[in-house]
Parts: C-alpha cells; sequence; structure tokens
C-alpha cells in the first residue's frame, strides 16, 4: 500500500540562484523520493521509445544484495548472462576467485550506454557512484586469462556534486538520471530523449568511460579475438543519519539499461562516436593540515598507556602505523606487475602479486599498514588489548564519513569477522581517557579492541571474540576517510594523520618472560611515532600493501 508522506522541503535554486522551490517528497512502500513510481516509469517509457531505431535495449538490476562489505553496502549492476561471450565466460574460471563475479560487470561498445533512472539515498554521511574497468583479458593465442584491476576511471559522482531535482544543495530522495558512456554524441542523446520526456536536463549526470583507458567491444570481431574489458559500477551508501531509512532503499532493486548501439548499416544506425576522454582529477588538500592536534594526540597516547598500567595492569608492548594509500588507477589498468593493494607479504605465506587497484575511490583517502610493518606482531591472543588512536576526521570537517576496520585474515572483510566502527560512534572516546577540560580532546578518538570487555561493558571497547577472529589469527587494519567537502573528493595524505594500533599485554605475563614491563624497543619505536610528525605521510604515494575498499 502506498502512503503519501507530505514533507514540504524549501531548496534554494532548485535550477538558479535565485529561484525558491518547494519539493514534496512522497514515501512509497518505506522508499523516500521526490517522484512517484508511476511517473518515474512514464517518463522512462517515452525516453526509451524515442531511443528504440538508434539502440537495442537490454533491461538489467541495480541491486545492493551482492557488494559492499560489513561497513556499507554498494550497488552493483547485472545483466542478462547470455550478453557476455561465451569465450568470456569459459574464461571466467579465471576471475573466480575474485570478490566481483564477472557477472557482474558488462561489455560496452564505444558508442553504447548504461544509464540509472531512479531515487537518490535518504540523508546518509556519504553516496557515490562510479564506473571501474572490472576485466582485462590480456592473454594471447588460445590463452584466455584474466585480470581484475578494479580501477576507478575517474573522480565518482557523489553526493556532494551530483545533479538532482533538488537542485545543487539538496541531494537526498531526488529524482537523476546517471548516463555511463565513451561517446559525447550518445549521451547527448540520451539526456536529450529524457529531457523532451519531462526529466529535467540540469538533473543529468555524465559519468565518462575514457577512450585512452577502456578496450570497448569491437563488434566486427570474436570477443575471444577481441579481448575488451568488462566495466562494472560501484554504488556506495554509506551511514544513514536515520537508520530505519536504510532497508527500504537498500532493499530495492532498479531496473538499469544497456543501450547498444545499432550498426551503421541498420535503420537508425548513429553517426560515429566522438570519444570522451579522462577528465582532469579533483585536487585534494585544502591547505589545512591536522598537525596542529599532534600534541594532543601525544597527550591521549600517554593518557591511554597510564590508564591501562594503572587501571588494568597493561603495558604497552607493540605500536602499528597506519600510513596513506593511494594506488595510480591508469597502472593498476596497464601493468599486471603493479601490486599497489594486494602485495606479497611472506609473514602470512602470502606470496602472490596481485595487481588490482581494489575498488579503491578517489573520495577517500585510505590508510593502511606499511610495507614494513612488523605483521607477525599483528594478533589479539587472549589477553591482549588493542587500543586505535586517531584523529576523528569527520568531526574536524576533513571528511564527511570515516570508518576504521579490522579484519582476520582467514575470513578478509566478512560479516561477523570484521569489527569496525565509525566517525559518529567514536565521538566522545577521546574525552573518556584525556580530560575533556583540554578542548582538542574533542577531534581525538582512542577505541578499544578487546577479548573481554567487562561487566558491565567499559565505554568505548568493542568485544572481538574467538568466532569472530581466532586467538591466532593474523589481523588486517584500515581506516577509510570519505570526502572532504571543500574539494568534493577524498582528503589530502599531506593534511591527515593516520591512526595507530597500540597493543597491551598484561604485567606479570611479560615479567615472566624475564623482559622489563616496557621495553626499551617498544619505548623507541613509541617515542618516534610522536615526534616524527608530518613525516609520517612520506609514503602517501603507491603503498604496497593489502586489501580494503
Amino acid at each position: 500500500m502506498t502512503k503519501a508522506l507530505c514533507l514540504l522541503l524549501l531548496v534554494v535554486g532548485a535550477f538558479t540562484a535565485t529561484t525558491t522551490a518547494t519539493i514534496t517528497i512522497i514515501e512509497e512502500d518505506g522508499l523516500l523520493c521526490d517522484s512517484k513510481a508511476t511517473e518515474r516509469l512514464h517518463v522512462l517509457t517515452k525516453a526509451l521509445g524515442s531511443l528504440r531505431n538508434e539502440y537495442e535495449i537490454h533491461e538489467g538490476t541495480l541491486s545492493f544484495h551482492q557488494g559492499g562489505n560489513p561497513a556499507g553496502k554498494y550497488g552493483v549492476v547485472r545483466f542478462a548472462d547470455n550478453l557476455l561471450p561465451i569465450a568470456m565466460r569459459k574464461a571466467s574460471k579465471a576471475t573466480a576467485a575474485f570478490p566481483l563475479p564477472l557477472e557482474n560487470s558488462f561489455l560496452m561498445g564505444p558508442r553504447d550506454v548504461v544509464f540509472w533512472y531512479g531515487c537518490t539515498p535518504p540523508p546518509v554521511r556519504y553516496f557515490s557512484i562510479r564506473s571501474y574497468l572490472a576485466y582485462r583479458f590480456p592473454g594471447e593465442g588460445r590463452n584466455i586469462s584474466g585480470f581484475m584491476p578494479g580501477a576507478e576511471l575517474g573522480d565518482p559522482t557523489n553526493n556532494a556534486v551530483i545533479q538532482t531535482t533538488g537542485g545543487p544543495h539538496d541531494p537526498f530522495s531526488k529524482t537523476t538520471l546517471f548516463v555511463s558512456t565513451g561517446d559525447q554524441l550518445a549521451f547527448l542523446r540520451v539526456r536529450e530523449a529524457f529531457r523532451e520526456a519531462g526529466h529535467p536536463e540540469l538533473a543529468t549526470n555524465l559519468d565518462t568511460l575514457p577512450s585512452e583507458l577502456v578496450h570497448f567491444r569491437n563488434e566486427g570481431l570474436p570477443w575471444a579475438l577481441d579481448r575488451s574489458d568488462t566495466l562494472a559500477w560501484q554504488f556506495r551508501v554509506n551511514e544513514f543519519i536515520n537508520p530505519s531509512d536504510s532497508a527500504a532503499y537498500l532493499d530495492k532493486s532498479w531496473p538499469v539499461f544497456l543501450l547498444r548501439a545499432k550498426p551503421d548499416e541498420e535503420e537508425g544506425g548513429g553517426k560515429p562516436p566522438i570519444p570522451l576522454i579522462t577528465p582532469p582529477l579533483k585536487a585534494r588538500g585544502t591547505g589545512e593540515s591536522e598537525e596542529w592536534l599532534r600534541p594532543a594526540l601525544n597527550e591521549l597516547v600517554a593518557a591511554v598507556e597510564t590508564h591501562m598500567a594503572t587501571e588494568r595492569d597493561l603495558v604497552l608492548v607493540h605500536t602499528f602505523p597506519l600510513a596513506p594509500l593511494i594506488p595510480d588507477a591508469a597502472r593498476c589498468i596497464s601493468d599486471v606487475s603493479y601490486c599497489p593493494v594486494s602485495m606479497p607479504i611472506p609473514a602470512y605465506n602470502l606470496t602472490a602479486c596481485n595487481p588490482t587497484c581494489d575498488w579503491f575511490t578517489r573520495d577517500s583517502l585510505y590508510s593502511t599498514p606499511p610495507s614494513e610493518s612488523d605483521f607477525l606482531n599483528f594478533l589479539l591472543p587472549r589477553g591482549r588489548v588493542l587500543v586505535v588512536v586517531g584523529i576523528n576526521h569527520a568531526a574536524l570537517g576533513k571528511a564527511t564519513f570515516t570508518n576504521f576496520l579490522m579484519t582476520g585474515i582467514r575470513n578478509p572483510e566478512r560479516p561477523g569477522h570484521t569489527p569496525n566502527f565509525s566517525s559518529s560512534h567514536l565521538a566522545g572516546s577521546g574525552q573518556y581517557f584525556l580530560s575533556s577540560q583540554r578542548p582538542e580532546s574533542f577531534f581525538l578518538y582512542a577505541q578499544e579492541l578487546s577479548r573481554d570487555c567487562g561487566t558491565p561493558a567499559r565505554p568505548f571497547c568493542e568485544l572481538v571474540t574467538e568466532e569472530c577472529i581466532a586467538y591466532d589469527e593474523y589481523l588486517f587494519f584500515a581506516e577509510r576517510a570519505y570526502l572532504e567537502t571543500t574539494t568534493t573528493v577524498g582528503p589530502s595524505p599531506d593534511e591527515i594523520i593516520s591512526p595507530f594500533i597500540l597493543a597491551f599485554d598484561p604485567i606479570p605475563a611479560i615479567s615472566r618472560q624475564g623482559k622489563q614491563p616496557a621495553g626499551e624497543e617498544n619505548k623507541a619505536a613509541t617515542a618516534k611515532l610522536r615526534g616524527q610528525g608530518s613525516s609520517m605521510m612520506d609514503k602517501k604515494e603507491n603503498v604496497d600493501l593489502v586489501v580494503t575498499k
């Protein structure tokens, strides 16, 4: 049963800077949008009708049922399996171990289009849509082997820049058209078809497929000779402001359409394409660094150490710093020896180079363990306590959403095996350990990960059971900081202080091993961490490591 929810929102300038418009948000089966499903269907049907002479039309689905990680779901697109050539489907065995099934990617020719016409999410901390180069098949002769670049093809269309019926400052629960193509003429044709059908032209978004990066399908050749790339979408949605809004949006499947340009000799065949190239990438950074918070961060580390020693009989034994990681997407596409995210880690018996950008987005700054990390001590045995210490970038305005995760290598990033917490969860944790009389503590966090959080549970303590991560299982850590609103892209590694993990063990256990409660080696490591300042950022480009999206 459809219910009408009359939420009247005043937005300034639906499409001009001086116009004030009243937009009615409608609720249909829990989904909030400024248009009804019947209205969207009418526009869609009319637009498709005007495109049929020029394109073969294939309907697929955009859903959130298969993509994502424990911190959020990602929308992915799927078309009928028979649109993938038989030779490619046979070659899919080479891609079976990768996180995105081949069937969630698609082939496109240089004049083809994939588009989605629907509603943006209700208010969330962050959302974006972008096309990626999913799979490339560089083998020769009968050797068809594939690898997964997972490389973003440009800056995403996010909630700070998306064009919707809400205008430039109201992106949520609004109607939008999102068009992926490598052909400027095709984009203009689809936009015009929807404009004639009643959709505002200024609520249309171009997702460029760069001709210099994508190997488009050549219909004049068998795919086994053509070896064209497959493409995929990632529709990220993170942290609903009202959690009750999430199910209706994430449970919905939207129609999405592949328009295959008809050959020139057929009736309605189009003009030669005007290839699109990569738009200039946005510059990271505002000139405002987090370094002014380092003295307070050092005080927080000392306060955590003192608290653990006096209240818990625990001593600091290891310090694990993270460092920013920015993969080179173009190199991920072209260089099978480039392993920026998933490189060999002999300590974990991971010996292969996996050439992938692993679906990273430029809308985020990722911080992960550097390649020289003490991986053999990335453990959480019985009695050990980990405390993640860092700066709440969202509270400071350097990001709109952040997430820190710890996962075990036996079940990487799987639900139930990946404790994680967002910026909103971390609020107040710095003040818990460091007196709130120091105002900077509001921007800091200290989150405990423990095998025993006590009864009642201690504040800012995340219980990690053996079922979640085994006592002898190696760990991996990552922080993601999404979308600095001033630049509408991810923060700069030169302006962010990455978090670090403090590992504490019981003092009696240390003493029984004949060690001092706080070894000289650990003191030196902690002192270096406190004093190194922005030098933590020296490895910000192309750090070789393992994993997250």
